[in-house]
């Protein structure tokens, strides 16, 4: 088989260890992957970039407009997109990982309470305004490249063609963060198998079942991700 016959029992083995171990594992996950980033090849870390950018693209473009979902009061549950984003950012306790994006996301939060008057549009226009205005021009390109529309997100093959972003975004922006968040997942995986078998090539067995019950936490929760990314389709 693909495993050797001794792994089957050390699975077994766990098994009811990570019941309770998953909700502490999915709290390190913001720890771990910093590390995870140093060690993946660059496409992976690419991969999660692309995620960064599709956000950091709703923020410049949508992040005052409003996210409405179906079967919810709009009067009490209504939320702009940049509340959303960030609330969702920090219940996992993700940060951008990508430095050009980070400073996007962090900037947006940090000028959006200065703009307090004016329609959703007049709003969203200036912070547009303020991102070009600023003296970091990897900023102002990038900031450029999405009120252009230079940038395409990957998400739009779930849009209809002829009808305008702003309506389909209480569909995309929870897609993005996660698919997002799947991503980071993914990475996390694929460092616990790689430290899996130094683990089975130095001979630590206690190692190893710690490793393991870390794996299958991280499936359960690459699983769930899934389910929710098959909910939010159309």
């Amino acid at each position: 088989g693909v495993m050797r016959d001794f792994i089957y029992p050390v699975i077994i083995a766990v098994s009811v260890i990570t019941t309770f171990t998953t909700p502490y594992m999915i709290k390190l996950a913001e720890p771990a992957h910093r590390g995870l980033l140093k060690i993946l090849p660059d496409r992976w870390v690419a991969r999660l970039a692309a995620q960064e950018r599709e956000l950091a693209y709703c923020l410049v473009k949508f992040g005052f407009h409003m996210l409405y979902f179906p079967g919810q009061d709009p009067a009490s549950q209504a939320t702009t997109v940049a509340d959303y984003i960030r609330a969702s950012m920090e219940q996992d306790e993700i940060t951008f990982e990508n430095p050009l994006y980070r400073r996007i996301y962090d900037e947006f939060y940090r000028f959006a309470p200065q703009i307090q008057s004016g329609t959703v549009i007049e709003r969203q226009d200036a912070m547009i305004r303020h991102f070009q205005d600023m003296e970091d021009r990897l900023i102002v390109q990038q900031c450029l490249d999405f009120v252009l529309d230079t940038h395409e997100l990957k998400i739009k093959e779930y849009l209809r063609m002829l009808e305008p972003e702003e309506a389909r975004l209480s569909l995309v922006v929870p897609r993005l963060l996660t698919l997002y968040k799947k991503r980071i997942v993914e990475q996390q995986c694929a460092r616990i198998t790689h430290s899996i078998a130094e683990a089975e090539h130095s001979g630590d067995m206690q190692l190893q079942l710690r490793l393991i019950g870390e794996l299958q936490a991280y499936n359960k929760l690459k699983i769930y991700l899934s389910q929710e990314l098959d909910k939010k389709q159309d």
